[in-house]
């Protein structure tokens, strides 16, 4: 009866006033619950925090090692593993090693090492007498790293005999490049051998045929469609062979690799020829580069 007597003004005042003596009373109570829920989360931050610290510093173990089937004896033996991309922050003697009389070698480092010199995540391999800084690996083995312990197997890669590459090829040819020295006229140009517009060939596939014919345990003569024979050096334990020619005022280099496909019943081939046909009073000559891609059935 009271409370409905008193006028809207008092009403408004009493209520602000009954506002006012709970906000004093929860605000102490709500700024306790704040400040003990922040210190929980700082406990929080610093727990995972020495967590992710403790698993940086912590050091792993890495073995790598060539597996073999049975008795069969390691292959890898001297040859020389370094772990690749490295950045410019990289010691890469810290990071490049060399495998035992039983293809294998064990080593660690840590988190923190790992990420510094930029997160390594594939194992290149030389070979024994190779130079890491300037030579091609003849494989690289992918590995994920996940802060613990590391185990990366090298299974080695198998390249075609020079047996199986040699044969007809069915090949594609394709022309990526045409250099022609500055001055030269069309004259000039069919003088050196080129009576079509060989800029407007780039990009243009054709198919052609490629002979191969074994001439030693190494070696082998490319021989063309216009019998031109290329006397070749083939390294199976790479793939990869390379030869040249030079006649008159030509020249060709070739270099090739070959692979197995994945059901090892075909041998691929990928490659490229460069020919350099010099015109006559000319210092530099037409430059042709041509891709090549080749299969042939085993």
């Amino acid at each position: 009866y009271w409370y409905s007597a008193l006028s809207n003004t008092e009403k408004e005042n009493m209520i602000t006033a009954y506002k006012g003596e709970l906000y004093d009373r929860l605000i102490p109570m709500m700024n306790k619950v704040q400040l003990d829920f922040q210190k929980d989360l700082e406990k929080e931050r610093l727990k995972t925090l020495k967590e992710i610290q403790n698993m940086l510093n912590a050091k792993s173990s890495v073995t790598i090692h060539e597996v073999v089937e049975g008795d069969a004896k390691p292959t890898l033996e001297g040859y020389i593993i370094r772990f690749a991309d490295l950045n410019d922050k990289a010691n890469v003697k810290n990071w490049t090693g060399r495998l035992d009389k039983n293809g294998s070698v064990k080593t660690n480092f840590t988190g923190v090492a790992w990420l510094m010199v930029g997160g390594p995540n594939k194992l290149n391999i030389y070979e024994p007498d190779a130079d890491p800084d300037t030579d091609k690996p003849i494989q690289s083995v992918p590995f994920t790293y996940t802060f613990g312990d590391l185990d990366i197997p090298i299974v080695p890669k198998l390249y075609p005999t020079i047996e199986e590459i040699c044969g007809t090829w069915d090949c594609l040819f394709t022309i990526t490049d045409v250099v022609v020295p500055e001055g030269m006229d069309s004259e000039e140009m069919k003088e050196a051998g080129c009576d079509f517009d060989l800029k407007s060939m780039i990009g243009e596939e054709n198919e052609g045929e490629l002979t191969f014919v074994q001439t030693g345990d190494t070696g082998f003569n490319l021989v063309g469609g216009d019998d031109t024979v290329i006397p070749m050096t083939y390294d199976q334990k790479t793939g990869l062979a390379a030869g040249g020619l030079s006649v008159e005022q030509e020249s060709m280099k070739v270099e090739l690799q070959f692979n197995y496909d994945d059901a090892k019943e075909t041998v691929l081939m990928e490659g490229a020829m460069v020919v350099d046909v010099l015109a006559e009073g000319k210092a530099t000559g037409i430059k042709v580069a041509i891709k090549v891609l080749g299969n042939k059935g085993l």
